[in-house]
């Protein structure tokens, strides 16, 4: 199954940093640099996308969805869960 885990801030800052100094050598890309903190916030952004995105596609299967994705997943094909009895 596909994983985002190692898909985190550091990760994708890297990436995008390491994109503009190949496309761009002349700028400068340390920390506190104008195009850090540019991309700083959009690779925030972008590695909460990638946390919500593993999350959607964990509760999709249902060997690995939540007790609350599984019962959603009743719902889809109109089952009803039944609450738990004393045995």
């Amino acid at each position: 199954m596909i994983s985002y885990e190692d898909m985190t801030y550091d990760t994708i800052m890297e990436r995008m940093l390491n994109s503009i100094a190949e496309r761009y050598p002349e700028v400068d890309t340390r920390p506190s640099s104008l195009a850090y903190n540019a991309l700083a916030a959009s690779a925030a952004e972008i590695a909460t996308l990638y946390s919500e995105q593993d999350v959607c596609l964990r509760e999709t299967f249902a060997q690995t969805a939540s007790r609350e994705g599984l019962v959603e997943k009743l719902h889809e094909v109109g089952l009803v869960e039944l609450e738990a009895t004393y045995g």
